[in-house]
């Protein structure tokens, strides 16, 4: 490793992302620790080529990057990697590294985006999954669909879907297969020590079980494994418009199901319990049209009862409905019989609607069941599930239309996609501002919530960000340990809180004028919590679960694009890392060390105590651009190795004041300040030390702090006498390398003081010293 590189290697080691350098044949010249975070050891990839690592189906992509960096090219991409944990998605960006106008070397850094791929895997195979089974109303083959589908993303060894008999109080597994057998049906009575799956049906909850052998006292009282002992077991109520009507369960010999196993298969199971629903419907409805066809008007009263909509169509003409088409499409009945049903078909497929029943009035093939787009009263569109067969009614021919309503799965097929579309959108956000404009944009736009909110997590209290309709204005802050707000609790506990009613609910804060229900979801990501999504609706319990899973979605997108975000800007630090220390080591440490070689050549002619001191003054400053160095890269990683606790401000500056006096014998320094406490880490005495060490470094003789408490942060003002900052240059200075004097300095120390302020979550500025100098304004939060 070249000397360079050796001066590198811990500011390297302390960043977030892997930085990998390797020479033209791929071979790895250096890698930092954090590749230790996918499961390798810095030996097991130092001297081997690094595109072993790569997953094959990318090896020709990464080779055709590497070809554009030969010819002086920066590349970025995604790609696949192979480590001991698994494969892993990284997100690469490289670049040649030039010395004197010659390519020496590669660099690349990488960063894990397994999380994002993942859940825009997730999405579009719901999305996917949701588009194939919306039109389903044989139940086999829902149940195969389901099976082929959740195999995809979950290993499991067994899988078992069972439907309820609520007049029986029994569960059947209808479909059954383990390890690739077709096992036959079989029924349970719902009681909690049946089975298994009873104890689920009977809950109404998931129940995961990650190892039988470990988890055996956990089990539910007096519950049994039914069958072939598993190591794990995962079962979910299958839940249609508030009532349990079966439940799915995975089993594993080989492997534990988890946590995020549960919450994956849960969504999946509210699509499928819809369709079992709407085949379960029209099984029945198919049932009845038997009926109907053999005793006309007895059935009426039957055809009144049914949940499915039911048209008689007589010559063009609607000679019957019942009261699910006013239900389903808001007209009165009169509004309806007598009306030509091409009506109420939507302009779309009008022309096909009547040719295909032309066809039927001529006794020609036509099609008898496909999904028919609608119009209700209000102009809104409305999807149904049709099913045509020829009865006789009342004595005349006539057909009978059975209209089973899946508006909902539609929409949640239609909204599956603007999200998948926005999600990519967040993704691509640059700034912290448009991921918040996007996220309310979203909730109001696409989700049609008519009130909603963001709040970013800030130290230990939620801050508004931003909100859509008409709020409160009075809450915009909110402590996460407050026994008041919904939000509070949701982002304490990391997990969503639904309100039904919130008049009944002691923790609710007034927020939305006129809301009646809220849902808090938390923008959380691998239990970093950034935030906490609300929304509220004006009636009471009048967002639905599947309204609040959309709404954790998007709060766990926003989550992976924020913490994509911060990673972006950690990665175009890193990328320019090896410039920035380049420019530190041959220039700011070259002037001390140059001076120390100087007096090391005087002293070999002559031992002169005035030679030592000033060798040591050389030295001495070189170790302290080392450790601001080495700070300035601790603070932009965030990397902090201690906890927060009280600082108490006035002994610390007292005290930096001394060391200060003794660098600069000529110094003066008045301070007029109270104590003061903020809670915070010790390195807030970056900023003192290197705000007087400048003052006096580029020309002051004086300094005045003077320091006072505000309502929620403390304002300390280090006033000085010397040669000023021009207004052009104020808004760099706190920038790396910048300076305000041609003097010699690493061009750190305010930039410094500025990450230090922010970590703080404080700030810093600079003001005129009338008739003299510079004023630097710091304000630090007190929490």
């Amino acid at each position: 490793m070249s000397r360079e590189m050796m001066g590198l290697e811990e500011i390297l080691e302390d960043l977030r992302d892997v930085v990998i350098l390797f020479n033209k044949d791929g071979r790895v010249e250096y890698i930092n620790k954090v590749v230790e975070d996918f499961g390798l050891k810095k030996e097991d990839v130092l001297g081997k080529p690094f595109w072993r690592f790569i997953d094959e189906r990318f090896i020709e992509t990464v080779k055709r990057d590497m070809m554009k960096m030969m010819k002086g090219e920066e590349v970025e991409n995604e790609v696949c990697v192979i480590t001991p944990k698994g494969r892993r998605w990284v997100e690469y960006k490289s670049k040649p590294v030039v010395v004197n106008g010659r390519i020496v070397r590669y660099q690349s850094v990488l960063r894990d985006i397994d999380y994002r791929k993942r859940h825009q895997e997730e999405l579009s195979r719901m999305y996917e999954f949701t588009r194939k089974i919306s039109s389903l109303v044989d139940l086999e083959d829902i149940f195969r669909v389901a099976f082929e589908e959740f195999r995809k993303f979950i290993e499991f060894d067994a899988f078992n879907i069972g439907l309820v008999n609520r007049e029986r109080n029994t569960i059947t597994i209808e479909f059954s297969i383990d390890e690739g057998r077709k096992l036959p049906r079989r029924s349970y009575r719902i009681a909690p020590d049946a089975s298994l799956s009873s104890w689920v049906v009977y809950h109404g909850k998931p129940l995961l079980i990650k190892d039988f052998g470990r988890d055996a006292e956990k089990l539910p009282i007096k519950v049994h494994v039914v069958g072939r002992g598993s190591l794990s077991w995962l079962g979910i109520p299958l839940i249609f418009k508030n009532e349990v009507i079966g439940m799915i369960n995975i089993q594993s010999y080989k492997r534990a199901f988890d946590e995020r196993d549960m919450k994956l298969l849960r969504r999946f199971t509210e699509p499928l319990a819809m369709a079992i629903a709407n085949a379960l419907l029209y099984i029945d409805l198919k049932r009845r049209e038997e009926s109907v066809k053999e005793e006309g008007e007895k059935y009426k009263k039957i055809l009144e009862n049914l949940i499915v909509g039911i048209v008689i169509i007589h010559r063009g003409r609607v000679i019957y409905a019942n009261k699910m088409i006013k239900d389903a499409l808001g007209y009165e009945m009169h509004e309806v019989l007598g009306e030509n049903f091409i009506k109420f078909v939507h302009p779309e497929m009008r022309d096909y609607v009547l040719e295909n029943y032309t066809k039927r009035e001529m006794g020609l093939p036509a099609p008898t069941s496909y999904i028919l787009k609608l119009l209700d009263r209000e102009g809104n569109v409305r999807y149904a599930l049709i099913n045509v067969k020829d009865v006789e009614w009342e004595g005349v021919k006539a057909e009978l239309v059975s209209l089973l309503d899946i508006t909902r799965l539609k929409n949640m097929e239609s909204t599956l996609k603007k999200l998948a579309e926005v999600f990519r959108d967040i993704k691509m956000a640059t700034t912290l501002e448009d991921i918040y404009s996007m996220t309310l944009e979203t909730l109001t736009k696409v989700l049609k919530f008519p009130f909603a909110e963001i709040s970013r997590l800030e130290g230990d209290t939620l801050v508004l960000i931003g909100h859509v309709g008409n709020y409160a204005d009075d809450v915009t802050k909110v402590k996460i340990n407050s026994e008041k707000g919904v939000i509070a609790w949701v982002a304490r506990h990391r997990r969503p809180y639904y309100v039904p009613d919130v008049t009944k609910e002691p923790m609710y804060l007034p927020g939305a004028k006129n809301g009646r229900c809220e849902y808090a979801s938390p923008i959380v990501i691998e239990n970093k919590l950034w935030g906490v999504i609300d929304v509220e609706k004006g009636e009471v319990d009048s967002i639905t679960q599947d309204e609040r899973n959309l709404v954790d979605m998007l709060a766990e997108h926003v989550a992976v694009a924020i913490a994509g975000l911060e990673k972006q800007r950690e990665l175009e630090r890193a990328k320019n890392f090896q410039e920035l220390m380049v420019h530190i080591i041959s220039h700011d440490l070259k002037n001390p060390l140059s001076v120390a070689k100087g007096y090391v050549e005087l002293l070999y002619e002559e031992v002169d105590r005035e030679y030592l001191d000033e060798l040591g003054n050389s030295l001495e400053e070189s170790f302290r651009i080392i450790d601001k160095v080495r700070l300035f890269s601790r603070l932009g990683n965030r990397r902090i190795k201690e906890e927060r606790r009280k600082i108490e401000l006035r002994g610390r500056i007292e005290d930096i004041i001394s060391t200060i006096k003794r660098k600069y014998r000529d110094s003066w320094v008045e301070i007029d300040m109270p104590p003061m406490e903020i809670e915070g880490y010790t390195i807030v005495d970056g900023i003192f030390t290197n705000l007087l060490d400048n003052a006096f470094k580029y020309g002051a003789t004086q300094v005045w702090i003077k320091g006072k408490e505000m309502k929620d942060r403390v304002e300390i003002r280090v006033v000085d006498n010397g040669p000023g900052i021009p207004g052009k240059i104020r808004e760099r200075i706190f920038e790396p390398f910048e300076r305000a004097s041609v003097k010699e300095g690493s061009g750190l120390g305010l930039a410094i003081v500025k990450m230090i302020a922010e970590l703080h979550n404080g700030k810093v500025w600079v003001e005129d010293n009338e008739p003299q100098g510079s004023v630097f304004v710091v304000q630090l939060s007190k929490g």
